[in-house]
């Protein structure tokens, strides 16, 4: 099936699905059938108008021309056939294929996860900690998906209102009992989701992010919010005001997680090292220990994240432990590269300035006493230049060595970009700037000693989840084979070992 058109298996009367819309030409509208291409319409099919960018008295007449019986549209257009004005277009296709699929979402507990920073880590804790409790559970995130049977990565990103009904009827047809999608900002101004009732919605991140104190980062949280169904409930960390602001101002409940007593999910880091952080998780009078290879402070709030709802949910506090602790790494997000006599090498996705700080600084506690953080941060066409600079300054100042290489955008722009980050940083001669990016891995890493750290920091093309992980795992291999390399060249040259009495007496 096109992903633009949806094929109902009954029909759907236009009247009683908007009851506030103008019908011209006839009293009621019957869809089996509708598409928003107008390319793609046949005959019988009922055209949704104003979904892409086109205009929408040539797509209405385009698919007419192609058979279309009736035309949903937010203004009176110059066809021949039926049509049905409503306010807003992109909502009423979002309602009408949720419709015409038997409503989906409303079969299973939906769950969604909204915010600016981990909701794909979240997304994936929250469906691990499920299937750990027993339940079969669909996800859909940036990194791939999941029908509650199959996994896979496909190669367009979750970005319309059919695309989210498809997978839903999927996850249906599978027999999940619950089903989890990360809501990207695009979706939620969009109204790809407007069809979906949520029964839970997790505000991921805390309000310290810079675009969450601007009018339109607060309201992502209302247009959230604003998809639960009645009697749903909200889950939020105790420390993002903004999220609490919107959720108070709604009639739905609401969970709090974080590290105040205040918060009705506690957590307390006991234990880091590197690669392994081992945390507490009260709720009322239970506790239970956690041993996660996802180290971080970000991470560790996903965590708390993903038990609050499993708890919601009347699991024991100890199975939700043991399947947040069964999680060995979720791609590009503090993700670990082995390594026996080399530095020790992360990859992490954050891009902007607060979650690259919050990254460093999490790695700077993991590190030996003389050891150094090596920086690899991508230049990319897609920041604005303030954006970039601001960057620049971050990780001068929050890593020992800084090397600038390519990413997304390639080597051509290189010289460009990599001057707006510059213009952030303090001692601009001091970053070591190399575009090839391989050859910034590969250089990086013979340069850092064992003691040292190495942290690649995004630069992955975020078109589709197929792209983000063939680019994770590209940069994987190079910094594996750099690696390897480097432990080639020690294996190969005499190793001094001092006295075990001279040991005894140190």
């Amino acid at each position: 099936m096109d992903v633009a058109k949806r094929i109902g298996s009954q029909d759907v009367s236009l009247r009683q699905l908007f009851p506030a819309a103008r019908m011209i030409s006839t009293p009621d509208m019957t869809v089996r059938r509708c598409s928003a291409d107008a390319s793609d319409c046949s005959p019988g099919d009922v055209f949704v108008a104003g979904i892409d960018d086109t205009p929408a008295d040539e797509a209405a007449a385009e698919a007419v021309a192609g058979g279309a019986i009736g035309i949903i549209t937010e203004q009176l257009l110059p066809v021949s056939v039926p049509q049905c004005i409503v306010a807003d277009a992109r909502e009423a296709y979002a309602h009408l294929v949720s419709e015409l699929a038997g409503k989906p979402s409303q079969q299973m507990l939906s769950i969604g996860v909204a915010g600016i920073d981990g909701k794909t880590s979240t997304t994936l804790m929250v469906a691990a900690a499920l299937r750990k409790s027993g339940l079969r559970v669909a996800y859909n995130c940036d990194l791939g998906r999941s029908d509650g049977i199959i996994q896979d990565v496909p190669r367009r990103p979750l970005s319309d209102a059919q695309d989210l009904t498809d997978w839903y009827a999927d996850a249906s047809d599978s027999g999940c009992q619950v089903a989890v999608v990360e809501l990207s900002e695009a979706m939620l101004r969009s109204h790809a989701a407007n069809g979906t009732s949520f029964d839970i919605m997790i505000l991921s991140g805390d309000s310290d992010h810079a675009y969450l104190k601007s009018a339109q980062g607060g309201s992502l949280f209302s247009e959230a919010i604003s998809h639960v169904r009645s009697k749903g409930l909200v889950i939020l960390n105790e420390s993002n005001a903004v999220a609490a602001q919107a959720a108070e101002s709604s009639d739905l409940s609401i969970l709090t997680y974080g590290t105040s007593q205040e918060a009705d999910v506690v957590g307390r880091i006991m234990e880091r090292h590197a690669g392994e952080t081992t945390f507490l998780i009260t709720a009322g009078d239970t506790t239970a220990a956690v041993r996660s290879r996802m180290t971080g402070d970000w991470m560790f709030h996903h965590q708390l994240a993903a038990a609050a709802t499993a708890l919601v949910m009347d699991f024991p506090l100890e199975t939700v432990a043991a399947g947040l602790s069964a999680m060995e790494k979720i791609p590009g997000r503090m993700q670990r590269v082995a390594s026996y006599t080399g530095p020790q090498i992360v990859l992490d996705d954050a891009d902007c300035p607060e979650r690259v700080m919050a990254t460093i600084n999490t790695l700077r506690k993991e590190l030996p006493r003389r050891g150094k953080i090596w920086c690899i941060a991508a230049c990319d066409h897609r920041r604005t230049a303030t954006h970039a600079a601001n960057l620049g300054y971050i990780t001068e100042r929050c890593s020992d060595h800084l090397v600038l290489t390519s990413g997304v955008s390639g080597t051509d722009e290189f010289l460009s970009l990599v001057h707006e980050m510059l213009d952030g940083v303090v001692a601009p001669a001091k970053p070591q700037l190399i575009a090839n990016r391989e050859a910034a891995i590969q250089w990086t890493i013979n340069k850092a000693t064992p003691n040292d750290l190495v942290v690649i920091l995004g630069g992955w093309c975020p078109d589709s989840p197929r792209t983000i992980r063939a680019a994770i795992d590209a940069d994987t291999k190079l910094a594996e084979q750099a690696l390897e390399r480097v432990e080639a060249i020690d294996d190969s040259e005499p190793v001094i070992l001092p006295h075990p009495a001279l040991l005894a007496s140190m």
